[in-house]
């Protein structure tokens, strides 16, 4: 998630550039047809999460806290899709 975006200070996931043929986030998701589809249970907890992260690169540990942000607020508008 977020891998090659190095500028992580953006406070609205609408804000985050993917590389797909959509230019944003949000954009992305509206073409999610069946989010009831997605369990969001089965999510990592936060500290799942920053277990993961911790394996990346040492450099980028910086980042754990604002990705976890940034995921959480995809996992928000997925959820009120639902």
């Amino acid at each position: 998630m977020f891998f090659n975006d190095t500028d992580l200070n953006r406070t609205s996931v609408n804000e985050i550039k993917v590389t797909s043929f959509l230019s944003t986030e949000d954009k992305l998701l509206r073409y999610v047809t069946h989010p009831d589809i997605v369990d969001l249970s089965k999510l990592p907890c936060k500290d799942e999460f920053y277990e993961l992260y911790e394996k990346e690169i040492p450099e980028r540990h910086g980042r754990i806290d604002k990705l976890w942000e940034l995921f959480m607020k995809k996992v928000d508008m997925v959820a009120a899709m639902q």
